[in-house]
């Protein structure tokens, strides 16, 4: 699609998603730890989901350094509201282990005074760190402006067009921020967040029920596809099969 087409879709987009959906904002007071943790949380997951399982890991837990030395199938209780807890479990027990053996602490405050390309190169250097995680942590630590695209996310901008399918996801963030500015970035991500676990969702788009449904090609596409006659399959002709050869009797 061209830059221009995709220009208008989006403006398109984003005015029927604020009248749709009230942006829900993580906040932006957390400490950059907390921010890694609250990242964790966070992918494919609701903001009021992902609050809840921050809320009960600070719950279950009496430090950082408890939930460090924890087992993920321990950790996986805390994301029990979530699907793939364990998987959550694993990412957060190898995000937190790298951090403490290159810090030795918990303390990530000196990423804020790094430009954007060396605070990207500190944290994707900690095993287990996703895309997403870094800049949700780049976004509201750092007000950089970024995308966090997760699985969720990229499932509403691929089917709206917004961007290439089989682009990488450095791709997409950056076809993204040519469309969206800064200070509208983080509401886009919201909107585009509940729209994908409103209506967009992974195997059956709930079509009618979408805001966008009329300015989508992947709806537009499927509902055309349900409306057009379904073509005749021509009768094949069945060969016959031929008469075995009459064999003579041995006198």
């Amino acid at each position: 699609m061209a830059a221009q087409n995709r220009a208008t879709l989006f403006n398109k987009c984003l005015r029927t998603l604020k009248k749709t959906y009230e942006p829900q904002v993580p906040s932006t007071t957390r400490s950059v730890f907390e921010q890694v943790i609250f990242g964790i949380c966070l992918e494919n997951a609701s903001l009021q989901t992902a609050e809840d399982s921050y809320l009960k890991l600070t719950e279950d837990y009496l430090d950082w350094n408890e939930l460090r030395v924890s087992s993920p199938r321990e950790l996986a209780e805390s994301f029990s509201n979530q699907e793939a807890p364990l998987e959550k479990a694993r990412t957060l027990k190898s995000i937190i282990h790298a951090i403490f053996e290159t810090e030795y602490n918990f303390e990530l405050e000196t990423l804020t005074r790094m430009t954007q390309t060396q605070a990207v190169k500190t944290l994707n250097s900690f095993d287990g760190m996703r895309p997403f995680i870094a800049s949700h942590i780049l976004q509201t630590s750092l007000k950089a402006h970024v995308i966090p695209l997760d699985a969720i996310s990229i499932r509403a901008v691929t089917r709206l067009g917004l961007v290439d399918t089989n682009a990488a996801i450095d791709k997409m963030n950056g076809n993204l921020k040519r469309l969206v500015s800064k200070n509208q970035g983080p509401i886009f991500c919201s909107l585009i967040r509940q729209l994908a676990l409103d209506v967009c969702v992974a195997d059956t788009p709930a079509i009618r029920k979408c805001a966008l449904a009329d300015i989508c090609p992947t709806a537009i596409e499927i509902e055309t596809e349900k409306k057009s006659p379904p073509t005749k399959s021509k009768k094949g002709t069945a060969k016959k099969k031929p008469k075995p050869k009459a064999t003579r009797k041995r006198k």
